[in-house]
């Protein structure tokens, strides 16, 4: 087993067993993978829509599509690399739809506008900021400063080599702080 694929263990998640019979059509088994993962998913979601129906819309077509598509998975090791990965490349086709419909949401700065506390403030600044990212140095500065993972696990989820992962997320941090220097 590689390095890369060990990151992401089958001890992360749900046992092999659940996935072969999802693979199945198993209604309880899939069931289970959801409520394993829905907190994750949701909050990745959330982090690329900023708005909760959104993120609960994406969150249910992430796993429509992961249950549609759970038959193509060949190894059931890499199953959540192979989740994160579908979820991602969801979340960045949304940002993209939603850019080019041009539709701008800003309820969640409202509510940092109209504090008067700091960390708020600097809160909402820093959520502008994560928006007006490209959606790959949005996914990895998410992925590696919000959500945890590792180098090693974000090259697995995104299909880039490590160092890739390491130069996008110094990127990512680069064009934050430039971002929020201007405010």
């Amino acid at each position: 087993m590689s390095a890369v694929t060990g990151a992401l263990s089958k001890s992360d998640g749900p046992e092999e067993m659940d996935i072969i019979l999802c693979q199945k059509g198993d209604m309880a088994a899939m069931a289970r993978i959801y409520q394993t993962y829905r907190l994750s998913m949701y909050n990745l979601a959330y982090r690329f829509s900023h708005d909760q129906a959104l993120a609960e819309e994406l969150l249910q077509d992430i796993f429509i599509k992961a249950f549609s598509s759970i038959g193509s998975l060949r190894d059931v090791i890499v199953f959540k690399s192979w989740l994160y990965r579908l979820a991602v490349n969801m979340c960045i086709s949304f940002v993209r739809k939603r850019k080019r419909e041009k539709i701008i949401r800003q309820e969640s700065l409202d509510h940092y506008q109209d504090s008067r506390s700091g960390v708020n403030v600097l809160a909402g600044q820093l959520e502008q900021a994560l928006l007006d990212l490209a959606p790959k140095l949005r996914s990895v500065f998410i992925l590696h400063d919000v959500q945890g993972f590792s180098h090693p696990e974000i090259a697995e989820i995104m299909g880039w080599s490590i160092g890739t992962s390491k130069s996008q997320l110094f990127k990512a941090r680069r064009q934050l702080r430039r971002l929020l220097s201007k405010v």
